[in-house]
């Protein structure tokens, strides 16, 4: 016999907001520096070595289990009726176009339980 559940259950994931200040502060420096770099990836090869190192260590200090060559990401479900904020192992994500065009990460249990509209 087989046991179905209704949604998956993810463990991965912190919300942001429960974050202490220091800790948010340097999720947006990392997020920034993330950023930063995959612009510059237009004209120049990106050391995708540090940057996974770098969230790799940032994960570790949250508890969350990154796996080999995964990078954190923040839910930006737009419009989410819960306000999600998680930050989780990209992944685990689904990357759905926001309504500027933009590529944007939605985690796992947004996905689930309301996929965006675009994707």
């Amino acid at each position: 016999m087989t046991a179905l559940m209704d949604r998956p259950v993810h463990t991965t994931a912190v919300s942001y907001e429960a974050l202490t200040a220091q800790l948010q502060n340097d999720w947006d420096q990392l997020e920034d520096d993330t950023w930063a770099l995959y612009q510059q990836a237009v004209t120049q090869p990106v050391d995708h070595t540090t940057l996974q190192a770098r969230h790799a260590l940032f994960a570790a200090r949250l508890g969350v289990h990154l796996g080999a060559g995964d990078e954190l990401a923040r839910c930006d479900c737009e419009g989410c009726p819960d306000g999600c904020d998680n930050l989780t192992p990209l992944r685990e994500c689904a990357v759905y176009t926001t309504s500027l065009g933009q590529q944007a990460p939605q985690c796992g249990t947004c996905a689930h339980d309301h996929r965006h509209i675009s994707d």
